[in-house]
């Protein structure tokens, strides 16, 4: 339990802190999330995104099941044990679907996203690990010296994510914002960081990507 302890600590560390106050914004500008609305989380780890959301009606599914017990100690009680290849719902059960640093670690993207669209009334949004920017070169030469959770990681890019999506959903309206396009600084860096968002830069590390189904 020590390793899964230790990765939610992160969140309240400084540099956590920091890099949390620029994701969930533009998470949350590109859910649009409104009352009453039905909200699925895969890969919700300890339950950090849907403390945030305060939904009634939103669930949280993982495969570790000790991520889950530590979500399920902070009082989040909608939580489902599972995988993101097989979901276990039937088709279109929730209005919105996040998929936040998931695709980077699972074997078979393609079989993810088609699960999520399956179960995807409205929208779903992607947050993942941007290859198209300063902080994946750190990250990778990093993870050459060091093991880290990284080494593995397949960071995307725009494109690739496209060229992932449209087969599978078809006709369907992609948006994308990018966030930490700076080494994280805490302070006057969120400024420069908060700007460089509204600008619409690509060079963020973190990526959100939103893909809407026709009205």
């Amino acid at each position: 339990m020590f390793r899964v302890e230790e990765y939610d600590r992160w969140f309240d560390s400084r540099t956590g802190r920091y890099i949390w106050s620029l994701e969930w914004p533009l998470i949350m500008e590109m859910l649009e999330l409104k009352p009453g609305e039905t909200l699925l989380d895969i890969g919700c780890g300890t339950g950090r995104l849907l403390q945030a959301v305060s939904c009634r009606k939103a669930v949280g599914l993982d495969q570790s099941q000790d991520m889950l017990s530590l979500a399920q100690e902070k009082g989040i009680e909608s939580l489902v044990r599972g995988s993101a290849e097989t979901l276990p719902f039937p088709d279109r059960s929730f209005d919105a679907v996040t998929l936040i640093t998931v695709l980077e670690f699972v074997p078979d993207p393609e079989k993810v996203i088609r699960e999520v669209f399956r179960v995807c009334k409205d929208r779903m949004v992607l947050g993942v690990l941007n290859r198209y920017s300063s902080l994946y070169l750190w990250k990778r030469i990093k993870g050459t010296f060091a093991k880290t959770s990284y080494k593995e990681a397949c960071f995307q890019t725009v494109r690739a994510l496209k060229h992932l999506i449209e087969p599978i959903a078809p006709g369907c309206s992609v948006e994308y914002k990018t966030t930490l396009v700076l080494r994280p600084i805490p302070g006057l860096g969120a400024l420069f960081e908060q700007q460089l968002t509204k600008m619409g830069s690509p060079f963020g590390a973190f990526l959100v990507m939103r893909v809407s189904r026709e009205s």
